[in-house]
């Protein structure tokens, strides 16, 4: 037991556990800015309300509309 403790003071593995916290954080700080463009996050797109309407109807009305 004296041992862990004495192994958990060392500068080694202290060394160890900051460089593997910072690895971690810029994995993931990357990861947030690569979801953040790859999904176009913030962008919307306006659908029009088309329940109620037959399945002719709102496809004429997207192809007046849309195409």
């Amino acid at each position: 037991m004296k041992n862990l403790l004495n192994f958990l003071r060392s500068k080694y593995f202290v060394i160890n556990l900051i460089s593997a916290i910072v690895v971690v954080a810029m994995i993931l700080g990357l990861t947030y800015k690569w979801l953040d463009s790859y999904t176009d996050h913030g962008n919307s797109v306006a659908v029009p309300d088309i329940r109620g309407m037959s399945v002719g109807a709102a496809s004429k009305f997207y192809k007046e509309n849309i195409w």
